[in-house]
């Protein structure tokens, strides 16, 4: 068997139920014994943004909404929502594959840009609920998705659902936290009006953005570029692999370190009908 064939995901899918998200009064004590499967403790469904939003903001390291295309919810025996798995659009130039396969071919492309569940709900829990949300995404695709070292992430969850390992992102103005005046602000934002804007009068148009930062007392803080993963499920997915851009690398292994994960968002159940 070859390694491409050795990497095809065979995670064994759940059934869909008929069910929808209700907010409950109390917080509700769950518990399951050990021993029991995974696959019997949990069980995946699709959610909305009402389910999502207090996970992201409030309890996920970066604190902010991404955009969202497909989200998803780990559901204990209980009905309790213990885990969000969210995908939205990848960067522009990768656009339904675009540059990542050096234009020769066409699929949809998602950016699996959030992940978080509950402390404490057992061995293989995370695999099962990732493995499972790229079962229900409609095929075929491509998803990219990045571990940041930053926040003491190497990206084994991704490696343990199968996905390729591609090295490391290449350093962008993203890579870096921009401070001026004690205000930390994301490389993302880190273009000409918005550098204008925090500027005011200090700004000066034919001097680089960055030099002008330093020189306005701003500090630039770069950061370790992340680890990119890619995760293909598509009939010519060998195809896609051979014209991808990049090359699949071993992949990494280094001491991850939870970030602190412990604020507990409001109890959500499922109702069924």
């Amino acid at each position: 068997m070859s390694k491409l064939e050795q990497k095809m995901n065979s995670i064994t899918d759940v059934e869909d139920n008929n069910v929808k998200p209700i907010f409950c009064q109390t917080p509700c004590c769950v518990h399951v014994p050990s021993e029991v499967s995974v696959k019997t403790k949990f069980t995946v469904q699709s959610i909305s943004s009402n389910d999502y939003k207090e996970w992201l903001i409030k309890k996920h390291y970066a604190k902010r909404m991404p955009i969202i295309e497909h989200s998803f919810g780990l559901y204990d025996v209980h009905g309790i929502l213990q885990g969000v798995c969210c995908f939205g659009p990848p960067p522009r130039f990768w656009n339904n594959g675009g540059h990542l396969f050096n234009k020769k071919h066409e699929i949809k492309t998602y950016e699996l840009n959030r992940l978080v569940i509950n402390q404490g709900c057992g061995v293989n829990a995370l695999s099962f609920f990732v493995g499972q949300c790229l079962r229900k995404l409609p095929k075929p695709y491509v998803v990219i998705s990045y571990a940041d070292p930053n926040n003491f992430h190497c990206g084994y969850i991704y490696q343990a659902t199968n996905f390729i390992y591609t090295g490391l992102a290449e350093p962008k103005n993203k890579s870096c936290d921009f401070i001026l005046n004690g205000n930390k602000y994301h490389g993302r934002n880190f273009e000409k009006p918005f550098v204008k804007k925090i500027l005011g009068k200090k700004f000066q148009e034919d001097m680089p953005l960055k030099k002008q930062w330093i020189e306005a007392g701003g500090q630039i803080i770069y950061q370790h570029p992340k680890h990119r993963y890619i995760y293909i499920n598509s009939k010519n997915r060998r195809k896609l692999i051979e014209d991808m851009i990049y090359k699949i690398e071993k992949y990494p292994k280094e001491t991850n370190q939870n970030y602190d994960a412990t604020y507990s968002p409001s109890i959500q159940t499922i109702l069924q009908f």
